[in-house]
């Protein structure tokens, strides 16, 4: 079974710099301090006064996002869900109640059947509109909707000017 860990960047004064999760703490280190070229910068980048500190492990990876997003609440740190959503909770700004309703709902681990029953309302009208034909007054051409306001009623070339 894949085990999921949550993990802190702490430096040798105690200051957690960073929380996050992995399944391979030891790739997820190396990365963080990654020197060559060929990875790109890490966070901590020649940095030799921070370590690794596995906080906790969990069997599913919602529960260790879940812990991870506590700690990084409770040590004040940027969380992955204010980069996503805007939030500056953390930064003392105002937060909407737009963005928190998104947090709570990701949270809960609801927002994609929220999100999926919104598509579904929307593709509903889109093809609802698509379905419907129109007749042009000057032609008495019959389509759908958008070919026919794009080619007809005021645009069409039978239309007779006074």
């Amino acid at each position: 079974m894949k085990k999921y860990y949550v993990y802190e960047i702490v430096n040798l004064m105690g200051t957690i710099e960073y929380v996050g999760e992995t399944t391979m703490p030891k790739r997820r280190w190396s990365n963080h301090k990654c020197n060559a070229n060929s990875c790109g910068a890490g966070k901590f980048k020649n940095r030799s006064d921070v370590f690794m500190n596995i906080v906790n492990e969990f069997n599913n990876r919602r529960e260790a996002l879940d812990y991870q997003y506590n700690l990084q609440r409770e040590y004040s740190i940027k969380t992955d869900l204010d980069h996503k959503f805007g939030n500056k909770n953390t930064l003392g700004n105002k937060v909407s109640d737009k963005t928190k309703l998104k947090i709570s709902l990701l949270n809960k681990g609801k927002i994609r059947t929220i999100q999926s029953k919104l598509n579904y309302s929307l593709a509903k009208k889109l093809k609802n509109n698509c379905n419907k034909f129109y007749t042009c007054p000057h032609c008495n051409k019959i389509g759908q909707s958008s070919v026919m306001y794009r080619w007809h009623f005021d645009n069409c070339k039978h239309k007779i000017v006074k």
